[in-house]
């Protein structure tokens, strides 16, 4: 028969009961084990005069003392793995210590309902699985030792019962809590992407509407010539050329279309300059790198006076934010590139 290795088998359970933990206020953790440690060593203190062996109470609560109040100090929503282990087996080891010298079914058996506690914090801090192989464990050596002295096996079993049933209890809750934990998580994240859907909608719409009112105030002149049924001259001719530019630039290179930019295109083309605004980038630059780079782009437009200047953005994550390509009219001389690093 194949042995499932040592860590297998709480893997397996916990692969069943997957809880991912819960978001559990600190104070309020740490404060309810602080109280059942204080009740349970208080139980332990009082009871040992009922023990055969009064030392191995003082153990026990020891034990469960320092067990208790690491698991509910361990930061995060899960319970990191080591302090799970050494949890899960802590109440098996507290039964093997102390149910063996009980003489009595009444408060010496205080470690039963602690270490029920504790396989229950396990489960609420998402280790469901170890939680109830922790179950399983003491229950093996609470019966084991009732068989193994000759106790009332009835009421052995009777108190893993009620353990189990605490056990239970806490693993539905947790389930149950951590379903509403996500269903309100889902909700608020719904939420969120209707508000930026609706954000978005009310950015374009006002994007679109200053886009129309500034192409409406470029071209407004001429259209108000036009609609006057006035044949156009030549140089309106040449100015509605330069605002068809100057919209075609506002659609392409948006990031370049901005003063001084602008005026140094306007004035670039009156002289024949072909310019060409192109903006691959598809990202925001910072302020200072935006202002230096249309410094250098209007530099390099008032300084042309034929021939064609490119000016284009380059898309991110290159060393290079933007090139020049300057083309005399003359074949004779030679095309100058400048970088914007």
């Amino acid at each position: 028969m194949t042995r499932l290795p040592r860590l297998a088998a709480p893997r397996l359970v916990a692969s069943r009961l997957a809880i991912p933990g819960l978001e559990l206020p600190r104070r309020g953790l740490v404060g309810i084990a602080v109280l059942v440690v204080a009740v349970s060593d208080v139980l332990a203190l009082t009871t040992l005069d009922e023990l055969s062996a009064p030392v191995v109470g003082m153990l026990g609560a020891a034990l469960f003392t320092v067990v208790g109040l690491l698991a509910a100090l361990a930061g995060g929503r899960k319970l990191p793995l080591d302090r799970t282990i050494v949890a899960a087996g802590t109440p098996a080891a507290l039964s093997g210590l102390i149910s063996w010298s009980t003489r009595e079914d009444g408060f010496e058996l205080w470690f039963l309902g602690s270490g029920a506690f504790l396989l229950t914090l396990l489960s609420l801090r998402g280790r469901a699985g170890w939680a109830w192989a922790g179950m399983v464990a003491v229950s093996a050596t609470t019966i084991g030792i009732a068989l193994g002295t000759g106790a009332d096996l009835a009421a052995a079993a009777l108190n893993m019962v009620r353990q189990v049933a605490i056990l239970l209890i806490g693993t539905v809750l947790a389930v149950a809590i951590g379903r509403t934990e996500r269903r309100l998580q889902e909700l608020a994240e719904a939420a969120a992407a209707r508000e930026a859907e609706r954000s978005a909608h009310a950015a374009a719409g006002a994007e679109r509407r200053e886009r129309l009112l500034w192409a409406l105030e470029l071209a407004r002149p001429l259209l108000t010539s036009m609609s006057a049924g006035t044949p156009l001259d030549d140089a309106q001719r040449r100015d509605a050329a330069l605002v068809e530019a100057e919209l075609r630039d506002g659609l392409r290179a948006r990031a370049l279309a901005r003063s001084p930019v602008t005026e140094a295109a306007r004035n670039a083309r009156r002289r024949g300059v072909e310019v060409l605004l192109l903006d691959d980038r598809g990202a925001e630059l910072s302020p200072d790198e935006h202002e230096r780079a249309l410094a250098l782009v209007a530099r390099e437009l008032d300084a042309a006076e034929d021939g064609r200047v490119v000016a284009r953005l380059l898309p991110p994550g290159r060393e290079t934010v933007l090139t020049l390509l300057v083309t005399p009219a003359d074949p004779a001389s030679a095309a100058r590139r400048v970088e914007f690093p």
